[in-house]
């Protein structure tokens, strides 16, 4: 789903941040306040590829559906805690995590993600209730973009965490690459990448503040080429602190094409399946049957 011309438009950025113009996607005001804050993670105007950080607001009657759409996942435990493989151990990840993909097209199987030794399985958008937050997200998009294929939602508790990384595709060339939409308030961690050509004319690190209900858009051609960016551990244990990230990407339509190849039934799911396979998900998340995965997918 692509924007009309219209609805690009050049803003000025918040007076807090930078003080150029440049052409951002303009807010839809079924779903976002006009407010849009613009971090430049370039070091010098005009050098290097051309990064920000875009931080929206979504208005009250938005944050109330999403509010509920999370809510409903946390109810239900959806946000599975997984074994994964970091530096040759095998750890719990400080999070729990879960798939969502959007109605995929004709041909394509369902999608997988695979990280750290674990293969994430998605729940299909309309079985959670997450297709008017797709809806909401691609209303970002510029003009002639792909949409996103998937949503990763991760659920931070108290100290959870998520580490520097980047979450490139490698067939992604839209500039808004990745799209979050943040349930409570944290902060996340930008930086440049070490020993990657192009990557000195960024900043070091920025620290941006995402408030409860506020979207952020990792905005620029090759973005995750040259920034990675982490939710860090909070400094103390907060009682009851609670973050929840959805994170939508276009992934690779290689990575759908392996799971069809792999699952010769996969494409010829009934909706009987698919309430099968979300209560399955549901069901492994209540018993705490979430092991290692890779021969799943």
């Amino acid at each position: 789903m692509s924007r009309p011309e219209d609805t690009v438009m050049v803003y000025t950025c918040v007076p807090r941040t930078c003080t150029s113009t440049m052409e951002f996607p303009k807010p839809d005001m079924r779903f976002f306040t006009g407010e849009v804050d613009v971090y430049p993670l370039n070091t010098e105007k005009g050098v290097g590829r051309a990064l920000h950080v875009l931080v929206y607001k979504l208005k009250p009657t938005s944050q109330e559906i999403l509010r509920k759409t999370v809510t409903a996942l946390h109810d239900e435990n959806m946000c599975q805690r997984y074994i994964g493989t970091v530096f040759n151990r095998k750890v719990e990840l400080p999070r729990g995590q879960l798939l969502v993909e959007k109605s995929p097209k004709e041909g394509e199987g369902s999608l997988t993600y695979r990280y750290s030794g674990i293969c994430l399985e998605a729940v299909p958008a309309v079985k959670v209730g997450f297709m008017p937050l797709f809806e909401m997200a691609e209303s970002l998009m510029m003009p002639g973009e792909k949409g996103f294929r998937g949503v990763l939602v991760n659920k931070y508790d108290n100290r959870d965490s998520v580490g520097w990384h980047s979450d490139r595709d490698p067939e992604q060339v839209e500039i808004t690459g990745v799209i979050c939409i943040s349930v409570g308030d944290g902060t996340v961690s930008f930086r440049r990448k070490k020993n990657v050509p192009g990557a000195e004319h960024f900043v070091l690190r920025k620290d941006i503040e995402v408030k409860d209900g506020e979207v952020y858009i990792m905005f620029g051609e090759e973005f995750q080429q040259y920034i990675e960016h982490a939710y860090l551990p909070l400094k103390k244990n907060v009682d009851g602190a609670t973050r929840t990230s959805l994170t939508f990407r276009r992934f690779s339509k290689h990575k759908a094409q392996k799971r069809k190849k792999n699952s010769a039934t996969q494409s010829n799911k009934t909706p009987a399946d698919e309430e099968a396979h979300t209560a399955q998900v549901a069901k492994k998340a209540r018993t705490g049957s979430h092991g290692h995965q890779e021969d799943e997918c």
